[in-house]
């Protein structure tokens, strides 16, 4: 287990967020002769970061999505990910007296369906790819309903 931690902490992915934090906490430059032509460089990857994702989805989707195969995993992940999540995100924030703005902005945030990188690590990490990419289409869908819904139950909506 503790070697599985150790690979994942080593992924691109997760050691461009802390170098991407450490870099914003210590108040490092980002410009300069050096500098701003790889900040520039990571804006372009990241503007088409989502075309290519977008193509990944497509290639791992299938036509017939095996809803009956996963639908208890579907309903958990919709539960916890749709809606749990948010909303306890949501009753702490109320709880420690922050503005309204900050918990709409922070519900409607945490409220967001499952990343498509969950199906790019299901790729890298030789797992089911086939569920990664049913649980982002699925929480993608029923988010249509429940972000709109939950706003309204509990007031969350701009006043």
């Amino acid at each position: 287990a503790r070697g599985k931690c150790i690979e994942i902490l080593k992924t691109p992915t997760i050691l461009a967020i802390l170098l991407g934090v450490s870099w914003s906490a210590l108040r490092l430059p980002t410009g300069g002769l050096l500098l701003e032509p790889l900040f520039g460089a990571m804006d372009m990857a990241a503007q088409s970061l989502v075309f290519l994702v977008a193509i990944l989805l497509g290639l791992t989707i299938e036509r017939n999505i095996p809803i009956r195969k996963y639908l208890w995993i579907i309903i958990c992940c919709a539960l916890l990910v749709l809606i749990a999540e948010p909303l306890m995100l949501y009753a702490l924030q109320t709880s420690m007296g922050f503005d309204q703005f900050n918990r709409q902005l922070c519900y409607l945030l945490s409220s967001m369906p499952a990343a498509y990188t969950i199906i790019a690590y299901a790729v890298r990490y030789k797992t089911d790819v086939k569920l990664a990419s049913t649980l982002v289409i699925s929480t993608k869908i029923l988010s249509i309903a429940t972000i709109p819904s939950l706003m309204l139950l509990f007031s969350i909506s701009p006043s």
